[in-house]
């Protein structure tokens, strides 16, 4: 469901087997590592101090890295990121 989320709840969806903080600082090495997601992010008003993504965030985020894994499973360790303009 696309809507608010926090920060560390959003990462804990893409990384369930994680503790909160260890699944923040994963989702935004992700984040950091594409600069077309970056930039896209930015500039919908996102940057290194946002505690709350917005739908229109967690939408280019789910663009870019895909959905979120449901709770329990593991999410591979393989990276998911994709070129494209949204």
């Amino acid at each position: 469901m696309i809507r608010a989320y926090g920060r560390r709840e959003l990462a804990q969806l893409y990384f369930p087997h994680l503790s909160p903080n260890s699944a923040w600082r994963c989702l935004h090495r992700w984040i950091n590592l594409n600069q077309e997601l970056c930039r896209k992010l930015n500039d919908l008003g996102y940057d290194a101090q946002t505690r709350i993504f917005t739908p229109e965030q967690v939408r280019v985020l789910s663009y870019y890295l895909g959905e979120p894994c449901k709770r329990g499973n593991i999410r591979s360790a393989g990276y998911v990121i994709r070129q494209h303009s949204v």
